[in-house]
């Protein structure tokens, strides 16, 4: 292991030779182990850029409890983000080789018989069948998503929720792996201070299927992480990991008086990760397992809680300009210019329940992917991103409010505009117009349309030609001599020949017009002098106008 450890460190020592003294105007985000955006071990919220990748190969070497197990794998990893869907990141790993070492000298050094060693050890819950001195082979595949849920998508500021599938691809007849499905969910967040100091936090859980053999625990997992500076080729990695695993068949094996701790590992990593402008990155680190210990009774039975890890990796695309100290200007790369936008509305005047379209017209000088995102206070807007968006002011009040839209190049260049809506009270609704024509006096016991009344049925045939929506109520009138029941007769004749000359003369369908009688129920003259009876001898035709 210490000859490996060597080897990465002389590796690390060249990359920085070559590396040109730089300084860098936005983080450094490379993939974590796991291959999602992170530090070492330790996931971020970052996440990749629209159409960005991440390739790497690691190797890790890591002591599990004191002098008898210790694992070491070699790795490939990589992410990539959907363009379409802005803060998602897919990513995954895989072991080509893993190998896990068994040594049992607490066990064998407290007495216990070499035969049963492995049958009494603490069982590594992710390697539960390594049981010999050293046993390699293939590892697990890992695949998993991660999406940022708050903060800016291209910031490494925010809070990320991953989630994580574990395919038994190892093989359990070489002792590495469970031969079982696994899967893991988390949150993770992190924080940049003052541009040059990086905290990152992870908290999550691993639930692992047991095989038919053993029974294995699940885990409570945490780490956190600190990178100084976080605006530099090169900067310092510092990283607390650990998991609390519950192990359904644990035995107390009584060794010396005490027990050997390290089934739960918290392990300190230490190390420095170098960024080129290229897109290439090397970490290096230290891995120490701090929950490494022995009884004394034990006496020389070696700890061993060192370890080490080192990957090299490729992103297609880094997010920050690379400025070159004493470089000429004209060789210098070209710094990002964030875009610009303007906003506009089809109209600024809705009423109460109107929908309006909303445009924003963006600009950005380096040619980059926008995306726009809007905000209101009030209403809803559909889609929430594109240049192109309907505002509805449906359940709003009338008055006056903002809506603010921000383009985002994905490289930290942001732009925002503001627009100013105003909603009015709908109007209220429209009336009918009505229309009164009337022709009286008829002789008594008449009912003929003579040329006077088919002079004011012809303005009224007008109007409902002029309207097609329009209908027409005849009603008829007599005075007051007579019975009742003659009276009706006589009104609702006089009202039937004035719709049969609507009818037949000027074209009127019957289904506009309605008659009724309404006999000498409604004077509108003294039925005791010949003047007021003649006036009562009537028809009057009510046409209404429906509103537009």
């Amino acid at each position: 292991m210490k000859s490996r450890l060597v080897a990465a460190l002389a590796i690390a020592a060249l990359f920085m030779v070559s590396a040109p003294a730089a300084f860098a105007q936005g983080t450094h985000s490379d993939a974590s182990s796991s291959g999602t955006t992170g530090t070492f071990t330790v996931p971020l919220a970052a996440v990749l850029g629209p159409g960005e990748f991440h390739v790497g190969t690691f190797y890790s070497a890591a002591a599990y409890e004191a002098g008898d197990s210790a694992v070491a794998a070699v790795g490939v990893v990589g992410s990539f983000s959907f363009a379409s869907t802005p803060g998602l990141e897919i990513f995954a790993s895989v072991e080509p080789f893993i190998g896990a070492e068994r040594d049992f000298l607490v066990e064998i050094g407290s007495g216990v018989p070499p035969a049963i060693a492995p049958d009494v050890a603490p069982r590594l819950n992710n390697h539960p069948f390594a049981g010999g001195f050293y046993q390699s082979g293939f590892g697990d595949l890992r695949i998993g998503a991660k999406y940022k849920v708050a903060g800016e998508l291209d910031a490494y500021d925010g809070i990320a929720i991953l989630a994580e599938i574990k395919l038994p691809t190892s093989s359990t007849d070489d002792g590495i792996g469970t031969g079982k499905v696994g899967f893991s969910v988390g949150f993770a967040a992190s924080s940049e201070l003052a541009e040059v100091v990086g905290i990152g936090s992870y908290v999550g859980g691993t639930f692992r299927a047991s095989p038919d053999e053993v029974n294995i625990g699940n885990s409570f997992d945490y780490g956190v992480s600190l990178q100084v500076p976080t605006r530099f080729w090169i900067s310092a990695i510092f990283e607390m990991t650990g998991s609390v695993v519950q192990d359904p068949d644990a035995i107390a094996v009584p060794l010396g008086g005490g027990v050997a701790s390290g089934a739960d590992p918290v392990f300190l990593i230490a190390g420095f990760r170098v960024s080129h402008d290229t897109g290439v990155a090397l970490d290096v680190a230290y891995m120490h397992n701090a929950n490494i210990s022995i009884p004394s009774e034990l006496g020389d039975v070696p700890v061993r809680p060192g370890g080490g890890f080192a990957k090299l990796s490729f992103t297609n695309s880094r997010r920050e300009p690379v400025v070159f100290t004493g470089a000429a200007p004209m060789d210098l790369p070209p710094v990002n210019q964030p875009p610009t936008i303007s906003c506009r509305a089809e109209r600024t005047t809705v009423r109460v329940g109107e929908s309006v379209r909303l445009f924003a017209d963006v600009n950005d000088p380096d040619g980059d992917d926008v995306t726009v995102t809007w905000d209101t206070q009030a209403g809803s807007i559909n889609p929430r991103q594109g240049e192109t968006v309907t505002w509805s002011s449906q359940g709003v009040r009338p008055g006056r409010g903002p809506i603010v839209a921000r383009v985002s190049d994905g490289y930290g260049g942001t732009a925002d505009c503001e627009l100013t809506l105003t909603v009015e009270a709908a109007p209220p609704p429209s009336q009918p117009t009505i229309l009164t024509f009337s022709c009286s006096e008829f002789p008594s016991g008449n009912t003929r349309i003579d040329n006077r009344c088919k002079a004011i049925l012809d303005d009224v045939a007008l109007q409902l030609r002029q309207n097609p929506r329009a209908t027409a109520l005849i009603t008829g009138h007599s005075d007051a001599a007579g019975s009742d029941e003659v009276n009706d007769a006589i009104s609702q004749e006089r009202a039937d020949n004035a719709e049969t000359y609507l009818v037949d003369t000027h074209g009127i369908t019957g289904n506009r017009i309605e008659t009724t009688s309404a006999g000498s129920s409604e004077p509108i003259a003294d039925n005791a002098t010949v003047a007021g009876r003649l006036q009562n001898r009537r028809i009057v035709v009510v046409v209404t106008i429906p509103a537009q």
